[in-house]
């Protein structure tokens, strides 16, 4: 993880996009085949979405697709926490 400005973190993770149908079965396919305590996730989706820019950004990022054009794509319209992190 790198800073490269005051807002923004560079992260070397991965950020799994996915349809909301489909964020639930992401995590409960991680947790059935990963190791227990090898991949930590967060599940960026609904009303208790992380609000944690590090957790975010250390951990694997699971969100849908709906939230990537709002939070990325036109970040001055609904800026969250995709907007702070430079995605590799």
């Amino acid at each position: 993880m790198t800073i490269i400005a005051e807002s923004v973190l560079v992260s070397n993770g991965t950020l799994v996009v996915c349809p909301a149908s489909l964020v639930h079965q992401w995590a409960k396919e991680l947790e059935a085949r990963c190791e227990a305590g090898s991949v930590s996730y967060v599940l960026y989706h609904g009303a208790n979405r992380e609000q944690s820019i590090l957790k975010f950004v250390l951990s694997l990022p699971l969100l849908t697709l709906m939230l990537c054009p709002q939070q990325y794509i036109l970040p001055s319209l609904c800026p969250g926490l995709l907007c702070q992190v430079g995605w590799r």
